[in-house]
């Protein structure tokens, strides 16, 4: 059975919702990263150090950007979230975080070297990749790459279209400086994003193109639908597992079925 994702418009209704009940923390949470953002770039003109600090700075911020990625999660479900718990979270996995996003960027700009388009369509490819990183703590920084590609293959073009949903509030958001963007335009877009992300995800698990032993570490490899249970779209209706496959496997010899047991003998007089 083929179950199909929340709308655009559905997404962007539920995300907006949750964001407006935690709009101080939501507001605040990326602000103070776009900040620290800003510091420690302007300490790179600093002679001899200034460098090594700003190096330092995007690898922060990298990292950051997972954290907040997951931060954006709990606020689509409508978990309760503080305006710093990502600063918490920056020991936790920092490596994988920091090479998962790195391999990520790297790829980006290796496609983008062909005309430019290629890299466009690729960054959309591999959006849900700090996600995955964020909310699935044993999937390897690579693999991640690899389950994002998987999850929004067929998606790309709906990506693209959300990012043009939010157009007309960048403009005006440029039109007042960026203090529209920091109060509502990017916690709204990025509560939408992560609501794309959970949506596609359980549509990735419920129609067999990722599988949940994957997000909990294993090395990513198609599942068919068969073997694993749906996992039904954030707030649709439950369904039950889909029937085992009984077939036998491909290649294997038909067996006839075995025949039925003769009867018991009557009991002795």
């Amino acid at each position: 059975m083929v179950i199909f994702m929340r709308s655009r418009q559905e997404i962007k209704a539920h995300a907006k919702q949750m964001f407006i009940a935690q709009r101080s923390p939501s507001i605040l949470a990326p602000f103070l990263v776009i900040l620290i953002g800003g510091v420690l770039g302007a300490v790179g003109v600093i002679p001899a150090i200034g460098w090594l600090l700003s190096i330092a700075g995007t690898f922060l911020v990298m990292v950051l950007e997972v954290n907040l990625s997951g931060l954006f999660v709990k606020v689509y479900y409508g978990q309760p979230i503080t305006a710093t718990e990502h600063f918490n979270e920056i020991k936790t996995n920092f490596f994988r975080k920091l090479g998962g996003m790195y391999w990520m960027g790297l790829w980006v700009f290796l496609w983008s070297l062909l005309f430019g388009v290629p890299g466009i369509i690729k960054a959309f490819a591999y959006s849900m990749t700090p996600y995955i990183l964020a909310n699935h703590p044993n999937v390897q920084a690579t693999d991640a790459l690899k389950l994002s590609m998987r999850m929004t293959k067929g998606h790309k073009g709906k990506i693209f279209v959300l990012f043009l949903s939010f157009i007309g509030w960048n403009m005006l958001s440029g039109l007042t400086l960026g203090i529209l963007g920091i109060l509502y335009v990017l916690p709204y877009f990025s509560a939408s994003f992560a609501g794309f992300f959970v949506e596609l995800r359980n549509l990735a698990l419920t129609n067999g193109v990722i599988n949940q032993a994957e997000l909990d570490g294993g090395s990513p490899q198609y599942a068919p639908p068969h073997q694993q249970p749906p996992a039904p779209a954030f707030g649709g209706p439950q369904f039950p597992p889909a029937a085992p496959h009984l077939a036998p496997p491909y290649g294997a010899p038909m067996q006839p079925p075995a025949p039925p047991a003769p009867p018991a003998p009557p009991p002795p007089p």
